[in-house]
């Protein structure tokens, strides 16, 4: 799905890239590798050829799932350690390798652990950080890796589709949500929501459902019972535990009668969103997009700002990459991101008043060159 050629064609003789990491949680290294552990595991590159160095326990499932040019063991590097003497450390066995490779300098992820940089220092290595992105051609996706994004963000629209025909099953009991005779609380949605996810290979940890003032604070998850006649903020965004890419989208809906004012927040994110949504295009500037939300809404008169301790209005990005983690670039805020065809990017903007409650809209779309794809085939109804 990649290759080392293609993520450092930069390394000079004697440099090389090195991971310690388990790739579960490293999306770099996975990226790398295509190799899923939970448990660390060293990633080499250097002068166009990777390397992935495992214990016995996984070199044979190694051999046959990482896309590294070289999967080798530590073992020989153990038994030169004990011959030596020396009872065996993953960085003296490192050590060793690079030795072998004429390696004296080393370029890691900011998230590399201090411990094993101190000890590569004692042996003589120059150890560097490179910012984040490490890999800056993650952020465009090939046409195999959309279709996976796509694949998950399909199963996060069945979710929502799940989870708004249960809102609209409920009934009005005053200000509350009832189903089947009973309050219907945020926890007990986002169970159905969570248990609907699992059962399609999907793993699903900080999905929110806030209503009313809840959800002003946008990634509050949500508790108690759902409130009736005021927005709630559905935010669902899986990882497929297959594919290791995720999905996002968020939508806001009431059960019940809304104020006019209410209608009014909604309609002005609704319009934002289209407005950002018609921006999008290769070469765009991500920062204009989001200035763009940002003059909308003042133009609506709705103030941003701190009250009462906490912030109101409109106090966060319009959007940012999806792809092996949640969160990655580029990012549509504040500062200056240039928007490349094979982006997949989140276009969420929101508005957040206590009292009034808070409003998000969110699609998933793929950066074209003459504008955008939308993987987010869904209804934006405000009123169940």
């Amino acid at each position: 799905m990649s290759n080392v050629s293609q993520r450092s064609p930069e390394l000079k003789d004697g440099e090389a890239i090195l991971f310690i990491a388990a790739s579960d949680v490293d999306a770099s290294l996975y990226y790398a590798s295509r190799f899923l552990t939970s448990d660390p595991v060293a990633y080499v590159e250097l002068l166009g050829e990777s390397f992935l160095l495992l214990n016995e326990l996984e070199l044979g499932r190694g051999r046959l799932e990482a896309c590294a040019d070289h999967v080798l063991s530590l073992l020989p590097y153990e038994k030169q350690l004990r011959e030596n003497g020396q009872l065996p450390n993953l960085v003296d066995m490192l050590t060793l390798f690079f030795k072998e490779k004429n390696v004296d300098s080393l370029i890691v992820p900011g998230s590399f652990p201090i411990a094993y940089g101190d000890r590569l220092r004692a042996k003589g290595l120059t150890v560097n950080h490179r910012q984040e992105p490490f890999y800056p051609g993650r952020a465009i996706k090939t046409a195999e890796e959309i279709e996976l994004v796509a694949a998950s963000q399909k199963g996060t629209v069945e979710a929502m589709d799940l989870a708004i025909d249960i809102l609209r099953s409920t009934r009005v009991s005053g200000d509350y949500l009832e189903r089947n005779g009973s309050q219907l609380h945020a926890e007990d949605l986002r169970k159905e929501i969570h248990r609907f996810l699992l059962d399609r290979d999907f793993i699903c940890k900080q999905t929110i459902v806030a209503g009313g003032d809840q959800a002003c604070d946008p990634h509050v998850r949500g508790h108690g019972p759902l409130p009736a006649n005021v927005p709630i903020v559905l935010d669902i965004f899986p990882q497929s535990t297959i594919s290791r890419y995720w999905g996002d989208m968020t939508r806001t809906v009431i059960r019940g009668t809304p104020t006019p004012e209410m209608e009014s927040l909604y309609n002005d994110v609704l319009e934002a969103q289209g407005l950002a949504l018609d921006k999008l295009r290769d070469g765009a500037d991500g920062n204009e997009v989001h200035t763009l939300v940002v003059e909308h809404f003042k133009s609506r008169g709705r103030k941003t700002g701190e009250r009462d301790g906490k912030m109101e209005g409109y106090f966060h990005s319009t959007g940012h990459g999806v792809g092996l983690d949640i969160h990655e670039h580029p990012k549509i805020g504040r500062s200056k991101s240039e928007l490349r065809s094979g982006h997949v990017v989140t276009i969420e903007p929101g508005l957040y008043y206590p009292g009034l409650g808070g409003v998000r809209i969110e699609d998933l779309v793929v950066i074209t060159d003459s504008g955008h794809h939308n993987l987010t085939e869904y209804s934006k109804e405000f009123v169940l």
